[in-house]
């Protein structure tokens, strides 16, 4: 009986093993096949919203009261991070809701926290307590599994499980979670490097379809076209190329010209027009050696209150200030502003910093081209004056000749030219062109010398005299009512 008994049991024993090992098999193998169809679920996606639906589809297998998902980009200073997902069991109508847009929450350092398993909320540590207290929406939750979601060593979000009773967690349970996120976290990682990739090249696309409309342009108003029609943002409404009058932003007499001006709408066209540090309220932000920009000029620090009231009297409310720089110096600055405000990202100034340096270059060659036709015209009248000089011996001709020469090779609107008088007394004017000219000569104009006008100055001091501008009242102009036009002025010594 005894034997029987102990073969019995042995057989029973045995029995019982291989049923228990039978039910943990089928249990290993429940659970890879759960692990499996997940995982497929997940790696069929290809992108991050299609993973993140496909996340929240899985973890319903859970049977959460609640699953939310908060994302940020980790390569951008932020104090918020987008709620991407909010998953309700109850009420029905949340139970279809995956993706919710322009919804935030700033507290983004806790989604940065440890992972975190919360059986029991009574039964918590502190800073489970606190971090669990700090998310939304949390007041009915006793139980949660909050995972920090990471692409390679970078948190970009988290995803928080949420129980309105307490419940344990199986260690497959935990283990299934884990390996969701970490699968997620693979078809991020790839369809991030494929995002970067298509923009990378679409923005070297663009670089290469504007550089060459650059190189083609035949004035500063075609390297503006060419910019305007291959590279603005949707927002953009104003754009200027704004060239360096001068060798330094801060000389006292460097002035800005606006060679080219686009807007939309119905803008003030500024093309052709000067400027002085005094008449340009965003001079500080014009001069500036960096790229500068501002999302919102009304809420930025940067900028004072005049130079507010400037930019929106030109219809700016934000703005991209880029130097143009040629051979390691300042030549211009090229402008591009928005009429509502506008969050600049990195595409946008790479795009604009590559294109300002390719206009600065296209703009300096242009540039010494027209210097270089300059003296050339200077060399061909200097050569012609001298011919006239010897040939012509009437004094009034050959005055005549001289500034009709220069007006023509200089591309001046008027040049005059003035003898002291015998008794050193005044300066004379002796030939000058056009009409308002011939109306001068006719009533014998004059000049003291050492009087406040331009002239008045260079008879007494016999040094060259520049007016950059006629209306800084900085400088020695005396208005003609002739020439009411002038906006400049240079006057040179003759000294015999």
């Amino acid at each position: 009986d005894r034997r029987f008994l102990g073969s019995l049991a042995d057989q029973s024993a045995t029995a019982i093993e291989a049923i228990q090992l039978s039910a943990q098999t089928i249990q290993a193998l429940r659970e890879t096949e759960t692990l499996y169809r997940a995982s497929s679920a997940i790696f069929a996606t290809n992108t991050i919203n299609d993973a993140v639906i496909a996340l929240r589809v899985q973890v319903q297998q859970l049977n959460p009261d609640r699953i939310d998902v908060f994302m940020f980009d980790p390569h951008v200073a932020t104090d918020r991070a987008d709620w991407l997902v909010r998953w309700e069991a109850q009420p029905p109508d949340f139970r279809d809701t995956m993706l919710i847009a322009n919804t935030y929450i700033t507290d983004v350092d806790l989604l940065t926290r440890e992972p975190m398993y919360v059986e029991n909320l009574s039964a918590a540590r502190p800073a489970e307590v606190d971090t669990l207290r700090r998310l939304p929406l949390s007041d009915n939750i006793q139980a949660q599994i909050s995972l920090p979601l990471r692409i390679k060593m970078n948190y970009v979000g988290r995803l928080v499980i949420s129980f309105f009773e307490p419940r344990q967690f199986s260690a497959f349970e935990r283990r299934f979670v884990s390996t969701l996120l970490e699968q997620v976290s693979v078809v991020m990682d790839n369809a991030t490097l494929f995002r970067q990739s298509h923009e990378q090249g679409e923005e070297t696309a663009t670089l290469y379809q504007t550089t060459r409309a650059i190189a083609d342009a035949v004035d500063n108003i075609g390297v503006l076209r060419a910019i305007v029609d291959q590279a603005l943002a949707e927002n953009v409404n104003r754009v200027m190329l704004v060239r360096l009058v001068g060798t330094d932003w801060n000389t006292p007499t460097s002035a800005v010209d606006v060679v080219a001006d686009w807007s939309q709408g119905s803008g003030l066209d500024m093309q052709g027009m000067r400027f002085m540090a005094s008449q340009f309220p965003g001079w500080r932000e014009l001069s500036t050696p960096d790229i500068l920009w501002i999302d919102d000029i009304m809420t930025s620090p940067q900028l004072s209150d005049e130079s507010r009231m400037g930019y929106l009297a030109f219809d700016i409310a934000a703005f991209v200030m880029v130097p143009l720089v040629a051979a390691g110096k300042p030549i211009g600055t090229l402008l591009i502003g928005s009429s509502e405000p506008h969050e600049h990202n990195d595409r946008e100034l790479r795009i604009y910093t590559s294109l300002a340096n390719t206009a600065a270059i296209a703009m300096e060659n242009r540039n010494l081209l027209s210097q270089a036709q300059a003296r050339a015209r200077q060399l061909s009248t200097s050569s012609q004056v001298g011919q006239a000089a010897t040939s012509i011996l009437n004094l009034n001709e050959l005055l005549d000749r001289s500034v009709q020469l220069i007006k023509e090779s200089f591309r001046y609107d008027q040049v005059q030219i003035f003898l002291i008088s015998a008794d050193g007394l005044d300066a004379v004017l002796q030939a000058s062109t056009g009409d308002s000219g011939s109306l001068l000569l006719a009533k014998h104009h004059k000049l003291g010398v050492g009087s406040a006008s331009v002239i008045g100055r260079v008879t007494s001091s016999a040094q060259l005299y520049n007016v950059s501008d006629t209306a800084d009242s900085r400088m020695t102009h005396r208005p003609n009512a002739y020439l009411p036009g002038t906006r400049s002025e240079l006057a040179l010594p003759l000294i015999a």
